[in-house]
């Protein structure tokens, strides 16, 4: 999958990072804790689930090193947009 543009969307977020990292659905689920059931991650990375909780957002920014924020669109600085 090419990436073309910046992914916007949690889901497309998510995506990129399962892409980017080569992760697996176990080894998210293991890296998590198991936190998240492998039918949840599906449903978010589908986009038939699009209201994580807190808890399930820590989880996985934990997992690909990455802030909660980075999800809903901050950047590195702690700010939102390009």
């Amino acid at each position: 999958m090419l990436l073309t543009s910046t992914p916007s969307t949690f889901q497309e977020r998510l995506n990129f990072l399962f892409t980017s990292s080569r992760a697996t659905y176990r080894d998210v689920i293991d890296g998590t804790g198991g936190v998240i059931r492998e039918a949840y991650l599906w449903q978010l990375r589908t986009g038939r689930a699009i209201n994580p909780s807190y808890k399930v957002i820590a989880a996985l920014a934990s997992y690909f090193n990455v802030k909660p924020g980075y999800f809903f669109g901050e950047n590195e600085k702690g700010s939102f947009g390009s």
